[in-house]
């Protein structure tokens, strides 16, 4: 369990709407994976209803007094506080991912840091443009280059009900600034496994914002027993956005009517394609993708296939390098385990330990602190595991085709490394079969750039509306 003190910590909701002394009859009380605990107001039917139709009518006023420059400036200016350490919000927002993770307060400044990459200005002003052309066809009709005589404007819902995920610990905070970028209110639903950070953001913009900072209600309640902030807010949204696990998205998908719109971002995770002659700085990277966030990202790796014919063995000398790889990476790092994540861990292990195929075998420490399961024949069964690697001799690229019923739709980022040209051409044409979303290098698979494509999507089209304008007038 965490010894973090959340009594630092403000309460995770934010709900405009409702009076400065408002004071529930109850409260909902939850908690992190870490163990650390929190509590919110339990709010009725008629609390979710005023505060939905707060931010529905901030969110259209906003739009009348903010350019889309000026939110992109308030916001980042925001953001940028969660990863200034010298800043208050920034101390509350390290202590914060501290609760969630259970890592270090250096740990959780680097994930602050990182995710700060993609919250500037000048990011969020790039992908607007790279997505809708134009930062002003936000404000007004512009002009429509490959149509003469038209004219287009773009934004998103008035109300965009944002279920969120909090498996990696910011991107919450990304999912509400695109909703806001395109001219959005939000309401959000918080991760019990992050619920802080959306919060700290939405406070920090209103020191300076408070018109924006109006358009964001957040708050929690347990998933399988939703209650009626849920029913009212999905009701009241325009578009629902679901982040998270199958469980979660077949939830909102029964509760959602069917006139309002579904987007989801479901589970998936990442591979490895690489060659016997794999160099160590490469495996280190893949070390550090494998424990960054616990390994609980949608691009963290979890399949790794090693080149070669089976009778070298040559994935041998290559899980032995990784393991070496992992002990210096994840001595880093504070490694946290839930007891039933232990459990299923050990489990693994045995599995393979003991398993009917010679030359299975399973390596790591005795502290769970990370685990390699080696196949000697091709396979892409896995498990989400915190710090486990399914490590499998390959043959060739094109033997993975045999598994294309489990992989494809399955895995959203592809690890590349100590490939022949063809070898590597062989694994591009592969993941565009079965639509991974990110070819990278190792090192690189658990921090995606700020433009990817979550799920081969666009990040911010899914979200806009467009009116077209065919007058030539004005």
């Amino acid at each position: 369990m965490t010894n973090i003190d959340t009594a630092a910590l403000p309460g995770p909701e934010w709900l405009p709407g409702l009076p400065p002394d408002y004071d529930p009859e109850n409260r909902l009380d939850g908690a992190t994976g870490a163990g650390a605990t929190f509590r919110v107001p339990q709010l009725t039917e008629l609390d979710a209803a005023v505060v939905a139709d707060a931010v529905r009518t901030a969110a259209l006023a906003a739009r009348g007094t903010h350019r889309v420059a000026d939110v992109v400036t308030g916001v980042a200016r925001a953001a940028r506080r969660l990863a200034d350490s010298s800043d208050p919000v920034g101390r509350q927002a390290i202590e914060a991912v501290r609760a969630a993770t259970g890592c270090g307060p250096g740990a959780a400044g680097d994930i602050l840091r990182r995710n700060a990459a993609g919250w500037t200005g000048p990011v969020l002003s790039a992908l607007i443009r790279s997505e809708l052309g134009e930062l002003a066809v936000l404000d007004e009709p512009r002009p429509d280059a490959d149509r003469p005589g038209r004219r287009r404007r773009a934004a998103g819902p008035p109300i965009l009900h944002l279920v969120l995920a909090g498996n990696v610990p910011g991107v919450a905070v990304t999912a509400v600034i695109r909703a806001l970028v395109v001219r959005s209110g939000v309401l959000c639903k918080l991760p019990a496994s992050e619920p802080w950070l959306v919060g700290l953001f939405a406070r920090a913009l209103n020191d300076t914002e408070p018109a924006l900072a109006a358009t964001i209600a957040a708050t929690w309640w347990p998933t399988d027993t939703p209650g009626p902030v849920a029913h009212e807010w999905t009701k009241r949204s325009n578009q629902v956005v679901v982040y998270g696990g199958a469980e979660a998205a077949r939830a909102i998908r029964h509760q959602t009517p069917v006139t309002v719109s579904l987007l989801e971002y479901g589970p998936r995770t990442g591979a490895v394609i690489m060659g016997p002659h794999v160099t160590d700085d490469e495996l280190s990277g893949l070390a550090r993708d494998t424990c960054a966030y616990g390994q609980a990202g949608c691009v963290s790796p979890r399949l790794v296939y090693v080149l070669g014919d089976r009778g070298t063995s040559p994935a041998d000398a290559v899980v032995e390098r990784l393991g070496r790889a992992l002990s210096a990476t994840a001595g880093e790092q504070v490694a946290f385990l839930t007891d039933a994540e232990a459990v299923a861990v050990r489990a693994a292990r045995a599995r393979c330990q003991f398993g009917e195929v010679e030359g299975l075998r399973a390596s790591g420490p005795d502290d769970l602190s990370w685990t390699i399961l080696y196949h000697p024949v091709a396979g892409a069964r896995s498990e989400a595991l915190p710090r486990v690697l399914w490590v499998y001799a390959l043959p060739a690229v094109a033997e993975l085709r045999r598994f294309r019923g489990v992989l494809e739709g399955r895995l959203q980022a592809l690890g590349l490394a100590g490939l022949s040209p063809e070898d590597r051409l062989a694994a591009e044409q592969l993941a565009v079969e079965f639509g991974i979303s990110r070819v990278t290098r190792l090192g690189a698979m658990a921090w995606p750039p700020p433009d990817w494509r979550h799920d081969g999507r666009h990040q911010l089209l899914p979200l806009v509306r467009w009116t077209e304008f065919e007058t030539t007038d004005g």
